[in-house]
């Protein structure tokens, strides 16, 4: 931008990456050069829109794949940047982009479909393009409210949520995120009746869509579909707050059917999380438009009963993507209640969500353990104002002081078990802390076994000479056994874990009692 900036520099570059970087075979150039041509259209706003736009129109109707695809990113990113320019000088965007411009950029969608060029590899490409194309003229507000074009937006949205099982899986979170963002604008700009109103016709039709999917025999559709609810704006889920939440919630069920469907939970998850960011919360609010005191118990319900996600295929342990999205939303959860309505978290609730973190914090895989780490550090250490009723809090920040906290990387397993292994000191976390190490001792990974280990002898030597705490931790440990007798994920490991605490003489005590 610097050099653009000189006038004898600035239309050449606009020329040459119009000419060689927008149809350049890599996409990744293809966007930084749609990227480009935003931010150089701001240097020379009249030989954009009167020279470059016109042919940048005429090339999203080129045979060539690539020539299409970099034309229609293009086009979005300048039109964008000329409505951010006439915005910023306070002019109607009408005054860079002529009334012929404003309807080329309407027909490209329907030109694409009437020539088929949605389908195959390469309509995954313009899919993406023009979920970007919509994206950028509702921010930029351009004046197509009720004409055709919209109905044909909406269409190819959602065509694209429906089918993203038909889209190849290199390419379909890119789609699927493009999607879910091109809705949310197109809602918010072109579904409003007035400001702050839905369409009542569009408000029904897409909510309906949306909920009937969630059932749909095809994970990546009710991916899309989630993600889809959790992106519609506050003015879509008044009076539909109640609905939407039951539907999302019932994804995050596991049943026979769809017990490998872990990424349809993830992605439900994240939508139930974004939608309480979108309505607020309102302590004595009605339950279908706020967050409240009536439903705020349910919703915790539901993240916290997905931390027991432990689903295996063939991928492995998917169920960690679950656990971690519901690690995430729980986090964004509790502290939107904390700045707002702290009187919202009950003790109980807070309880269970810093044990069940706790555990998480506690297991072996690395990525996931840090994860969990970081959550529940954010919460004990979050002000303006504390979270209420963490258990045990002056215990909790004596031991994991906020500057001591900060440089450790909780996903070594070096620096990560001897500090949760402390918390089996503390009566209100025992139980969860060792549930989680014991499936860490006894698992297969040398490192995360020796210093899981490590950890947990550290902690047994301290209560060596204290047969009332031996006692308690004894008694914790049966109660794990219990709860877990047919559970192969937890009692295998904690056999193996009783071995060898047996075997380093963790409870010869007893026995020297008993002599």
């Amino acid at each position: 931008m610097f050099i653009a900036g000189f006038p004898e520099y600035t239309q050449p570059m606009i020329e040459h990456l119009v000419t060689m970087k927008i149809n350049h075979w890599d996409g990744a150039i293809r966007e930084l050069s749609a990227k480009a041509l935003r931010n150089l259209a701001q240097r020379a706003p009249q030989h954009t829109a009167r020279d470059v736009f016109p042919r940048l129109l005429s090339m999203t109707q080129s045979p060539d794949l690539h020539t299409r695809h970099g034309a229609v990113l293009a086009c979005a990113e300048v039109a964008r940047s000329l409505h951010t320019l006439a915005t910023q000088q306070g002019r109607p965007v009408s005054d860079f982009l002529d009334e012929k411009a404003m309807h080329g950029l309407k027909q490209i969608h329907q030109q694409l479909y009437d020539r088929q060029l949605y389908r195959g590899l390469g309509g995954e490409l313009m899919r993406q393009a023009v979920c970007i194309l919509i994206e950028n003229s509702a921010l930029s507000k351009m004046p197509f409210r009720g004409d055709a074009v919209i109905d044909g937006w909406q269409w190819l949205i959602n065509d694209t949520l429906r089918n993203l099982h038909l889209i190849s899986s290199h390419s379909r979170q890119r789609i699927k995120e493009a999607a879910v963002s091109a809705l949310a604008a197109l809602c918010s700009e072109y579904h409003a009746r007035e400001p702050g109103e839905a369409e009542a016709a569009a408000q029904e039709e897409l909510v309906k869509l949306y909920l009937s999917e969630l059932q749909s025999p095809e994970e990546m559709t009710r991916c899309g579909c989630a993600l889809a609810l959790g992106a519609l704006p506050v003015f879509f889920l008044k009076g539909r707050l109640r609905q939407v939440l039951a539907g999302l919630r019932a994804v995050t069920h596991i049943s026979p059917k769809d017990v490998s469907f872990a990424e349809a939970r993830r992605d439900a998850l994240k939508a139930i999380s974004r939608i309480c960011q979108t309505v607020g919360v309102r302590a004595e609010g009605p339950p279908d438009e706020a967050v409240c005191r009536e439903n705020v118990s349910q919703i915790y319900c539901t993240l916290l009963d997905c931390l027991k996600d432990y689903t295996t295929d063939s991928r492995g342990d998917v169920g960690a993507w679950v656990r971690e999205a519901a690690m995430t939303s729980l986090m964004d959860l509790t502290l939107l209640l904390g700045r707002n309505q702290p009187e919202l978290i009950e003790a109980p609730l807070c309880q269970r969500l810093m044990c069940c973190l706790a555990q998480q914090a506690s297991e072996k895989i690395d990525r996931f353990r840090a994860h969990a780490a970081r959550v529940f550090l954010a919460l004990l250490h979050a002000d303006s104002p504390a979270i209420p009723h963490v258990p045990a809090r002056p215990e909790l920040e004596r031991l994991f002081p906020r500057a001591a906290v900060a440089s450790v990387n909780w996903g070594a397993p070096s620096q990560a078990f001897p500090r949760m292994a402390r918390l089996l000191g503390l009566p209100a976390y025992r139980y969860h802390v060792l549930l989680g190490l014991a499936v860490s001792v006894g698992g297969l990974t040398e490192s995360t076994v020796r210093y899981s280990t490590q950890g947990l002898f550290e902690y047994m030597k301290e209560i060596q000479n204290d047969p009332a705490a031996l006692e308690d931790f004894g008694g914790t440990l049966l109660q794990v056994f219990e709860d877990n007798l047919l559970n192969d994920r937890v009692s295998v490991p904690l056999l193996k874990t009783l071995d060898q605490m047996l075997a380093n003489g963790c409870f010869d005590i007893f026995t020297t009692q008993e002599k």
